[in-house]
């Protein structure tokens, strides 16, 4: 058996193949590892009363409430009063997807969406900071 250019490319294209076919057929790991349902509740319990200390009205003189969100709450940021979204990372499945190359179609989609980005009346601000979402009222 002689080998020449033509076996070897049927070779490299066979095993290409056959590697590409297993990683379709494989299933994709979770983007996040799932959350224990009693989790969960406890989330959302304290996303329910950080928003209860944010509806409370606001004494003269005293300084906007100020209410921190961890990631596993939610995750957003705000600019002139309109939510914004900047992310840091985008990913499909194991595949690393450089954010310059998504981001200016999503920019464009959320302008697209832009009314429905609008802060509620009592919200002055949203940031991210130090891994959490910072809520202040106005």
């Amino acid at each position: 058996m002689q080998l020449n250019g033509k076996r070897i490319f049927t070779a490299v294209m066979l095993v290409g193949a056959a590697i590409t076919v297993y990683q379709v057929m494989s299933k994709p790991q979770p983007v996040a590892p799932p959350s224990s349902p009693s989790a969960v509740k406890a989330n959302a319990q304290a996303f329910d009363q950080k928003l209860e200390q944010l509806e409370a009205p606001r004494s003269q003189g005293s300084a906007p409430a100020e209410i921190h969100f961890t990631s596993d709450e939610v995750s957003a940021g705000s600019q002139d009063g309109y939510v914004t979204f900047d992310p840091t990372e985008f990913k499909v499945g194991d595949l690393s997807i450089p954010v310059s190359l998504v981001n200016s179609a999503l920019q464009k989609k959320l302008a697209e969406q832009r009314d429905a980005l609008k802060l509620p009346e009592g919200i002055g601000s949203l940031r991210v900071e130090k891994g959490e979402l910072v809520i202040t009222q106005k």
